[in-house]
């Protein structure tokens, strides 16, 4: 008779008998196996942490040319800066003068135009007491002559400084 061995079943697949085969499902992704078994299940070494390594001369010679531009942009554009402030600064007194200016020349122009209407005022004026006299002098011839001259010249001269003051205006 041929002897078997029983063996006894297992129920807790931790305990693994030597000898015995694994047939659990394989690992789902590389990263799951790497987080198992770390670097060193791979690679055979031990693990050794990178340090940074240092620079060399041609590198630092690059960055510290690198800094030396930027800074010189820097000074550039902080000039520009500078000069871009005080030509704004130039132009506000510049804005200022000139609100100045307008301000004076409106109001002059306000005087000017009250003069003008008052002139007018007074042209009109002349010119209705021209009219009255011409239509008494015309009317009344009888009268005597020199009164009417008088009146008619004073006003004639009056007319005529009027005028003068508006021209000028």
């Amino acid at each position: 008779m041929v002897r078997t061995s029983e063996r006894p079943k297992k129920t807790d697949p931790s305990k693994v008998e030597v000898g015995e085969i694994d047939t659990r499902a394989p690992f789902q992704s590389v990263k799951d196996a790497v987080s198992l078994f770390g670097e060193v299940a791979f690679s055979g070494e031990k693990p050794t942490i990178k340090k940074a390594s240092p620079l060399s001369a041609e590198k630092v010679l690059v960055k510290e040319t690198r800094l030396h531009l930027a800074e010189k942009e820097l000074d550039k554009l902080k000039g520009r800066l500078q000069n871009a402030e005080n030509t704004k600064a130039e132009a506000l007194v510049e804005l200022e003068k000139a609100k100045r200016t307008v301000e004076q020349l409106s109001e002059k122009l306000k005087v000017l135009t009250e003069s003008k209407e008052a002139a007018i005022q007074a042209t009109e004026a002349a010119n209705k007491q021209v009219k009255l006299l011409e239509e008494a002098h015309s009317g009344n011839l009888a009268v005597a002559n020199g009164f009417h001259k008088e009146d008619s010249d004073s006003g004639r001269e009056e007319y005529a400084n009027v005028l003068l003051e508006l021209n000028a205006a």
